[in-house]
């Protein structure tokens, strides 16, 4: 399996990837469906996230529409933020409910995508009702029990 592209967030001014998908429920709400451009972006799209006053917003988007269909041989047209959302450059993600998971630190050494620590943001309906640090170096004296292993 082909790794995906990831989404980027700027939260308490830093901006960090992460691998949660906060536009899914809002475009199939709504039917819409955007093109894989390349096998590293199944969902068709980049979106970028902004944390502010405790509330998520979409600030950017990168997507893709194959204009060809349905022949064989693609030809994309890029789409932007206002294919969605016309005349807006910042949109409340009321339709989100979940977690997003902000790592940091070092990658931990053969854990695919696994770093030292996440930042957990938790909302309800676009809004940051909770958050926590989640520390995963405890898998490195897991990945050093393992490495002892005789097979």
């Amino acid at each position: 399996m082909t790794v995906q592209g990831s989404e980027s967030i700027i939260y308490n001014g830093e901006e960090y990837s992460f691998y949660e998908f906060p536009l899914e429920p809002y475009i199939s709400n709504k039917g819409i469906k955007f093109d894989a451009p390349h096998t590293g972006c199944w969902r068709g799209y980049y979106g970028t996230w902004l944390v502010e006053d405790n509330a998520l917003y979409l600030i950017d988007l990168r997507a893709f529409i194959d204009i060809n269909k349905p022949r064989c041989f693609p030809k994309f047209e890029k789409v932007a933020l206002d294919y969605l959302f016309p005349n807006q450059d910042k949109v409340f993600a009321e339709w989100f409910s979940g977690k997003i998971h902000l790592p940091y630190g070092n990658m931990i050494p053969s854990y695919f995508r696994v770093y030292e620590k996440n930042i957990v943001l938790e909302f309800v309906s676009g809004k940051l009702v909770a958050s926590h640090i989640e520390d995963n170096t405890h898998l490195y004296n897991e990945k050093k029990e393992t490495d002892d292993l005789p097979f």
